[in-house]
């Protein structure tokens, strides 16, 4: 594979450094939020990230769950197709990176990731076909569900794993109708509005 991350001349950055710069569309900008969320985590839990791409926001979490020290790691249970498409090609090329339509990017970023030296589970497969089995969840990342169907499919498989109380749920696309002014994308909103005796708002970017 010829991608290289931009400005990696020779493997010499501190990690924090090394974690910032891979090609991102959110995850390094709310890196501090999820540093902290894994700092924080109760011992033996889990964090779970829905759409790594090209694994921003998983570095931001093996950073954070790599300072816990050795034998307090918390576990990182990754999803995505790893499969470039075109418009993520075009977004890659704009971070400074070159992929190619079709690549498979899981060797790229398991190879990038490595360095953090904390257990990362790699998860190749449509996002709504995902299937866990791993402890209780205390990070719940989901940059992937758009809409209601995918997301409430989804809520089958990990919210039996969400503990009440301590599970921080990040929904990335929550606010996404805003730009793409579509009623699809709002129906997130909506169904978290309507459940909220199940949810509290903590934050908001």
């Amino acid at each position: 594979m010829s991608a290289i991350f931009p400005n990696e001349a020779n493997g010499n950055m501190d990690l924090e450094e090394y974690a910032n710069s891979f090609p991102s569309m959110g995850g390094t900008k709310i890196g501090s939020f999820l540093r902290d969320c894994i700092a924080k985590a109760p011992s033996g839990m889990a964090a779970v990230e829905l759409g790594a791409w090209l694994g921003a926001g998983t570095a931001q979490m093996a950073l954070a769950s790599r300072e816990r020290g050795e034998g307090d790691h918390i576990e990182i249970y990754c999803y995505d197709r790893f499969e470039a498409n075109e418009a993520e090609v075009g977004k890659a090329e704009k971070r400074g990176l070159s992929i190619e339509v079709g690549q498979d990017t899981l060797p790229f970023v398991r190879e990038r990731l490595q360095r953090f030296g904390v257990p990362i589970y790699f998860n190749k497969c449509e996002i709504i076909d995902a299937k866990y089995a791993g402890p209780e969840i205390a990070l719940h990342v989901d940059d992937a569900t758009k809409g209601f169907m995918p997301f409430t499919k989804l809520l089958v498989e990990f919210a039996p794993h969400w503990v009440a109380g301590t599970t921080v749920v990040v929904l990335m696309d929550y606010g996404l109708w805003k730009k793409s002014k579509q009623r699809k994308h709002r129906e997130l909103q909506f169904m978290i509005e309507s459940n909220s005796d199940c949810f509290e708002r903590i934050d908001e970017a």
